[in-house]
């Protein structure tokens, strides 16, 4: 927001907590639909506007949420075009017997631990963001892309909803495994590797898990009928 600067009689602009290189929104679907659609912009254009002004988000942006189950009291569902804004969706299960066992001893609901060092700086995340666009994507293998098929008639069909930009993800998704296992080309194993861990298709007429199964059985309706080009 923008603040009224007494000495100076104007007003400053003060960055809140967006204006961060890693967002991480903590059971994200606890805040209300105002709030979950001001993130849009700043997933989408990585920039925030203010009174008519607009601000850039630092280089590299990444957001991070987690989510309740929909069956719990005061959730709301994200909107389908938050949803499409998300590259990967994850699920994180128990910790094992051990993991839980050091996470009880090392930590304490009664004090925050400070001081965790930084893995990587900006700039190595550039330069290595440079490095997997590099990677080569033949078109066949964008062809094979599921979430960009549709214009076909009938099987495979493609996932309600799904926009351009999850075709994107689902490359750029790719496009870092192959270069994680050396290789400077997708292949369609990294393609069906990548549409597992996809973004659900937004608009999806279930809700919570079983919107989930849904989608992914989508996606392995149009893996198993799309032969692969290699």
């Amino acid at each position: 927001m923008h603040i009224l600067d007494a000495d100076r009689k104007s007003f400053v602009f003060s960055p809140g907590p967006l204006f961060a290189n890693v967002v991480l929104a903590d059971e994200i679907n606890r805040s209300n639909p105002r709030a979950q659609s001001a993130l849009l912009e700043a997933m989408s254009e990585r920039q925030v506007t203010v009174d008519n002004r607009t601000y850039p988000l630092p280089e590299p942006f990444l957001v991070i949420a987690t989510q309740n189950p929909y069956e719990q009291h005061g959730t709301y569902p994200l909107p389908e075009s938050q949803l499409d804004r998300f590259n990967l969706r994850l699920r994180l299960s128990y910790p094992d017997r051990d993991s839980e066992r050091q996470l009880i001893r090392e930590n304490n609901l009664l004090t925050m631990r400070d001081g965790i060092p930084a893995s990587m700086r900006p700039e190595q995340v550039r330069a290595l963001r440079a490095e997997v666009d590099r990677v080569t994507v033949h078109d066949a293998v964008v062809d094979y892309n599921p979430a960009a098929r549709g214009g076909d008639p009938g099987p495979p069909r493609r996932p309600p909803g799904r926009l351009p930009r999850g075709a994107i993800g689902l490359k750029s998704t790719a496009q870092a495994l192959a270069r994680i296992e050396g290789r400077d080309h997708v292949t369609p194993g990294d393609v069906r590797r990548a549409a597992v861990s996809g973004p659900l298709p937004p608009r999806l007429p279930e809700r919570g898990r079983r919107r989930s199964e849904a989608a992914q059985a989508i996606l392995e309706e149009i893996l198993s009928v799309v032969p692969s080009p290699l």
